[in-house]
């Protein structure tokens, strides 16, 4: 091991020769390895390259200190090695990866990433056609609870829909509460070919004795106009299930690693020099195109997924050119990398969710108990004071109370401490100053009530003045 991690290390241009120094170093000084050992000359055979078996027979030279043996690495030793590894990765080859590496060895669960670590994020059911398939796929390998109703070449037509929506309503009502619907399924509507005459083809089987999709002209992202069926379709998906929470992958690439076949007129503009740059430009103005479109789902973007937040226009292309299995499909750990930004953007949007539901339900706690402080000082205030007044009322909720015309300081008229129930309107709205009562009077927005005789408590001649009111947010 010793002279194979040597010989590799001074080989010239060899690009991980630092990782291999680094194995060389861990086995000389681990004082684990047992007494060391003399290792007489020996003849032994090296490849000339790595690519066949011919070589040349080299003597090896005899040297004393060699551990015996090589014990199993520590969590500890591990990292050394890995750490030297992955920096070579990431600089010779740009391979984006993580220069800090999870290296549990938990048999139960994969502690990878925060939602994996917390178990945020433990169901999840994906929708579309192969590339769904295979998400799924390596969300299961990462330890999610995954279902699919997926099937390689599904497309979104109205058929598909129709029969989509009885099949998922049944899936989701077995599933846990909560469980995200993912949906990886427009890649097979946002691609088209573009003809000389500049008419747009589907991407279809249209060579005879051949069961694969062909591009019959250059590949162009699907303008608005082409997909505006699908859209409609893809919201009428959601308002049917629109109990659940939908999260939709906008399309990744396809077509760059390889053409469809051989033919020089199909995908004819892959050989342009900016080709990648075109299409991306095409997905990026799709992407936006679906957040307007499709609110409120969350539309994450795929490329993104890929290679992560923040990644350089280098590393994207350099990926998308070297990331795939075939021209349509990318490498198994291209979608173990999607699944974990996923989760990770699910969980964000899952928390965001949650905080949401628990200011509105402090926000509504908090209108009951003014409520009910009011209907306190309205009794006060029948009862009168010595100057017609009851003691104020301390208010202690968020600054957006509840309230709907008809209640406290909107129109207020009469008393109008006497309401009950909850907004009506979808408006959240500012306490309110408005004053209403005849004799005894009634409370006001910020919990004041008014008593004594009749016309007294800031009202002219009894009559109720007109409040002040204004949306504070919609949600």
């Amino acid at each position: 091991m010793l002279d194979t991690c040597i010989w590799l290390a001074g080989t010239p241009g060899y690009p991980l020769s630092e990782t291999q120094k680094g194995i060389v170093d861990l086995i000389m000084e681990d004082e684990e390895g047992g007494e060391g050992a003399t290792h007489f000359d020996r003849p032994i055979l090296l490849p000339d390259d790595l690519e066949n078996y011919e070589g040349k027979f080299i003597v090896s030279p005899g040297r004393p200190g060699i551990p015996a043996s090589v014990p199993s690495w520590s969590q500890a030793d591990e990292k050394k090695v890995l750490d030297i590894l992955i920096k070579e990765l990431n600089e010779k080859f740009l391979a984006g990866l993580d220069t800090d590496p999870n290296l549990s060895r938990s048999s139960k669960r994969p502690q990878l990433y925060p939602a994996f670590r917390s178990g945020s994020i433990e169901t999840a059911a994906f929708v579309g056609g192969s590339n769904a398939k295979k998400l799924s796929q390596a969300a299961a390998n990462l330890g999610i609870d995954s279902y699919m109703v997926a099937k390689s070449g599904w497309k979104i037509t109205k058929d598909n829909i129709e029969k989509l929506i009885p099949d998922l309503r049944e899936l989701m009502s077995s599933l846990p509460a909560g469980t995200p619907i993912i949906l990886f399924c427009l890649d097979n509507s946002s691609f088209l070919a573009a003809s000389d005459e500049g008419g747009l083809l589907p991407i279809s089987k249209c060579v005879p004795e051949d069961d694969g999709y062909h591009v019959n002209g250059t590949l162009v992202v699907a303008p608005e106009c082409a997909m505006q069926v699908t859209l409609d379709l893809l919201k009428k998906l959601m308002s049917e299930l629109s109990e659940y929470q939908f999260f939709i992958i906008s399309p990744i690439t396809r077509y760059i690693s390889g053409s469809c076949c051989n033919a020089e007129n199909h995908v004819s503009n892959s050989g342009d020099p900016d080709f990648l740059g075109t299409i991306l430009s095409g997905l990026t103005k799709l992407k936006f195109l679906l957040r307007k479109k499709l609110a409120p789902a969350t539309v994450l973007d795929g490329i993104e997924l890929i290679c992560g937040p923040g990644c350089s226009r280098e590393r994207t292309e350099q990926t998308l050119r070297t990331g795939w299995a075939d021209p349509v499909h990318p490498k198994p750990h291209i979608y173990s990398k999607m699944v974990l930004n996923l989760i990770e953007k699910v969980a964000a949007a899952g928390n965001s969710s949650q905080s949401q539901k628990r200011k509105r339900s402090e926000s509504s706690d908090s209108t009951i108990s003014t409520q009910e402080r009011q209907q306190s000082n309205r009794g006060a205030g029948n009862r009168g004071g010595r100057d017609g007044r009851s003691e104020r009322a301390s208010t202690s909720g968020p600054r957006n109370q509840h309230a709907y015309p008809g209640s406290a300081g909107y129109r207020a008229q009469g008393s109008h401490s006497s309401y009950t129930g909850y907004p009506s309107s979808n408006y959240s709205w500012m306490p309110h100053s408005g004053r209403g009562g005849h004799q005894g009077g009634g409370g006001d927005g910020r919990g004041r009530g008014h008593g004594g005789e009749r016309g007294r408590g800031n009202f002219m001649g009894g009559q109720p003045r007109r409040g002040w009111g204004r949306p504070w947010n919609r949600w």
